[in-house]
Formats: structure tokens, sequence, C-alpha cells
């Protein structure tokens, strides 16, 4: 049974709260990167999210930054 026991050391925490990432949901199924940063400022054509857009939204809004782009 011992050897079944987790021994990570972890550190890894939730950055958004719950009702946080509700909020984040509702802006990614409502808008798209290009309606909220403009065309200009998103990767890609600003029609589909993409995980640097996804950070810069939530840097943006929530003051939330990860030290890896796969976090």
């Amino acid at each position: 049974m011992a050897g079944l026991v987790d021994k990570r050391g972890g550190g890894s925490r939730a950055k958004l709260s719950p009702l946080e990432i509700e909020q984040l949901q509702e802006q990614l199924h409502s808008y798209t990167p290009g309606q909220l940063f403009g065309s200009t400022e998103c990767y890609g054509d600003g029609q589909f999210w993409t995980v640097p857009d996804l950070a810069k939204l939530i840097e943006r809004d929530y003051g939330v930054t990860y030290k890896s782009a796969t976090a």
C-alpha cells in the first residue's frame, strides 16, 4: 500500500478560479481573437483561437502569465 501513495512534490496549482474559467470559456465561445484583439494583433487570421492568443487573453484579462507555452 505504501507504494501507491502519491509522492510527487507538486507545485502546480490552478491559476484561475472556477468562476474565472467559466468567464473565459464564455469569451472563447462568443468571440474570435480578431474581435478581441484586432486582426493585426493576433496569430493567424484571427478566426480561430491559438495557444499564444489564449495566453495573451489570460494575461490581459486576469493578469496571469505562464512560464511555459505548453503549461
